[in-house]
């Protein structure tokens, strides 16, 4: 599934039924470009995830303070997932490079994580309202802090970048602010698009008057954070503008997941089946209206999955979860493709309980091949997880190809020490 999601102004992409990938197309960037002309600001920035060093990790973010020695590539750690990062510290990659790291780990940059102090997890971010699952934020509040008038958003934004939890510069600010930027989730809170007998959808970018200011649909379900669902503000709100905001959104593939990398043509244009349901958001398009009935009859069928029961995640290892780089590329046999569509469509020869042993030769037929020889075919056909294909060539190949991996695998170095893996040694007779 792939949507504009309201609360974060960004795309979301939702694969495998509980995985999320979010990130900007030319919905959400033109949302972010239009809120900064509106507000005066001096420029935007867009992040080009080709802008990265080879082998680094995107998906990694800043845990603790910053970079303690005042360079950043002393902050890049290896892991096997950014939570295991943060936990201990262990293993410097200053290149910004998985090269450094272990086989089965990557490099997180901005960790928090510090090479004076290996071994020692970063402390936590200062937050203004520090428990995000009871607490919301009145990010548009102005208030006086440190001198100057900001909003609560701002305010918070300049804590998380400077002062750690449990410092006096975390508490004095929590002192001055959380009162009137923090607030309690309401047990039962407004929601502009549902009412006791209607569930339907927000038009984030619809415009209405209120209060005297023209604000957009979005801006305004912000602005009923604080407010329970039988408020009076609530129900005032949803009686004057739940039709200016309110509308059932066509949905390409409703409860199914979407086949974002199949190509098909709409309005004459070339496009994949993730883009047409962008479409779909950006023009606000109704259910019942025309268009949405010809894109679901033309389009649905090529774009649309059920779920599967055990859907295939080819970054689960037995009982480890490593991130997905969903943007990391693959070149197979003249295609290229992401590791995001890779987890959409693969079928692994050897699941998600074992590993493949790729250069083991094996008869297919008559003729010579390797494991990785089957493995990449599946690959090439995209060959479901859930496929009859997959079953059965996973019943002929697995015993030969495959190894199951020890719960207590050989660490060549002690848990306090870090490899130096450029090192050469020797062993067996080569270098």
């Amino acid at each position: 599934m792939i949507r504009f999601d309201e609360d974060s102004e960004s795309m979301v992409m939702i694969t495998d039924g509980n995985r999320l990938i979010s990130y900007d197309n030319t919905v959400s960037f033109n949302k972010k470009t239009q809120y900064s002309e509106e507000n005066c600001l001096r420029g935007v920035m867009l992040w080009a995830i080709d802008m990265l060093k080879d082998n680094s990790n995107p998906l990694s973010s800043n845990n603790g303070n910053t970079g303690r020695t005042g360079d950043p590539s002393d902050e890049n750690f290896c892991g096997r997932d950014y939570q295991d990062v943060i936990s201990s510290c262990r293993q410097p990659c200053r290149s910004g490079s998985s090269d450094e790291c272990p086989a089965d780990e990557i490099c997180f940059v901005n960790t928090g994580c510090s090479i004076d102090n290996i071994g020692s997890a970063p402390p936590t971010k200062c937050r203004l309202c520090p428990d995000p699952s009871t607490q919301g934020m009145k990010t548009w509040l102005e208030v006086e802090y440190g001198g100057n008038t900001t909003t609560c958003g701002e305010a918070d934004l300049s804590v998380i970048n400077e002062f750690a939890t449990g410092t006096e510069q975390c508490d004095a600010a929590k002192d001055a602010l959380q009162d009137q930027c923090c607030y309690p989730y309401p047990e039962n809170p407004c929601m502009l698009c549902r009412t006791e007998t209607e569930f339907m959808d927000l038009n984030a970018l619809a415009e209405v008057d209120f209060n005297g200011e023209t604000i957009s649909c979005f801006d305004l379900m912000t602005l009923l954070g604080p407010e329970s669902a039988d408020s009076d503000m609530c129900l005032n709100t949803q009686a004057e503008l739940f039709d200016q905001c309110c509308f059932n959104q066509c949905k390409l593939c409703e409860g199914k997941g979407v086949r974002w990398w199949v190509e098909v043509e709409f309005d004459g244009k070339d496009m994949n089946c993730g883009e047409l349901d962008s479409v779909l958001y950006k023009n606000s398009t109704e259910e019942e209206d025309d268009l949405c009935s010809d894109v679901l009859t033309n389009h649905g069928e090529d774009c649309c999955y059920e779920f599967p029961d055990n859907p295939c995640d080819i970054c689960k290892s037995g009982d480890r979860s490593l991130t997905l780089m969903p943007t990391e590329e693959l070149e197979f046999d003249g295609s290229t493709y992401t590791c995001a569509e890779v987890n959409n469509f693969v079928c692994s020869l050897c699941g998600t309980g074992a590993r493949l042993d790729f250069d083991v030769f094996i008869d297919i037929d008559g003729e010579k091949a390797t494991c990785a020889d089957i493995e990449s075919k599946l690959l090439q056909e995209r060959v479901e997880a859930n496929d009859e294909n997959c079953t059965d060539t996973r019943s002929l190949y697995y015993d030969s190809c495959c190894f199951e991996i020890p719960n207590d695998g050989c660490q060549l170095c002690q848990n306090d020490e870090y490899m130096l893996f450029s090192e050469i040694v020797e062993f067996n007779g080569d270098s």
